[in-house]
């Protein structure tokens, strides 16, 4: 844990995106496509719950690029994150008095139980090697919520499992994670594709080929392939779960 803390520390000092998406693109072409698919795919599964009253648990928050989106929604967001030097450049989104940021120790989510309408991270579970501790983990998540609540959480998957610890990854299957979520109490409502690793439009956006008016349309085939083919079985891709509460977390 505490190497994983110095690492997003020494990151937070890069450009926003780059520091939570890929440091190494410098002209940020890429970063910015990822985190518009991000961000559209969280909303959509997010936003026709939610009203002005409600609060979000924005997990794994980093430097606020999600919470600075869920803004729009008008509800009050609660990022926690394990690296403070992310989170101090959470200033720089000027989110305003609904939002709010916490750090977290990596094992007790420091929240009350059915405190939030809805919860949303992205390719942070992925960071959790062990399955145990994401179990421990994901059911606090659960209690969180309250009963109607959701989760939406979009992870790095394979078609078989991969580890790295030099990079604390756990590249998980979708029926991997979809194991994990329901011994956690939830149910899963939905899985989709968002975007693959190594699609030729991947680098082609990255390197100015295409430009960012092109990027609608690229997600749009993103999506496409994933319904016709799924996980690809030399690419990981990025998957929407989006997880409903159904009754209270039991005592």
């Amino acid at each position: 844990m505490h190497g994983q803390v110095e690492r997003w520390d020494q990151l937070a000092a890069a450009e926003l995106d780059a520091a939570v998406i890929d440091p190494n693109d410098l002209p940020g072409r890429k970063n910015r496509y990822i985190a518009r698919l991000r961000n559209a795919a969280i909303l959509e599964a997010v936003r026709p719950l939610l009203s002005q009253d409600d609060v979000v648990l924005d997990f794994g928050c980093g430097n606020g690029g999600i919470s600075s989106q869920l803004s729009v929604t008008g509800c009050w967001t609660l990022g926690v994150d394990i690296s403070m030097g992310l989170l101090k450049r959470t200033g720089e989104r000027n989110l305003g008095r609904k939002s709010a940021f916490v750090r977290y120790d990596g094992r007790h989510l420091p929240v009350r139980a059915a405190s939030f309408k809805a919860a949303v991270t992205w390719v942070v579970l992925n960071h959790i090697l062990d399955d145990a501790e994401l179990h421990h983990l994901l059911v606090q998540i659960r209690a969180s919520l309250v009963p109607g609540g959701r989760f939406v959480a979009i992870e790095q998957v394979r078609r078989r499992p991969t580890v790295d610890r030099t990079a604390w990854q756990h590249r998980r299957t979708i029926e991997g994670f979809i194991a994990l979520f329901n011994a956690a109490g939830f149910r899963v409502e939905e899985t989709a594709i968002v975007r693959y690793g190594r699609l030729p439009m991947t680098y082609a956006i990255r390197y100015g080929w295409l430009s960012e008016r092109h990027h609608e349309s690229v997600a749009r085939w993103e999506r496409r392939i994933g319904r016709w083919l799924g996980v690809l079985p030399w690419d990981y891709c990025d998957v929407r779960f989006v997880l409903s509460v159904d009754s209270p977390a039991p005592p």
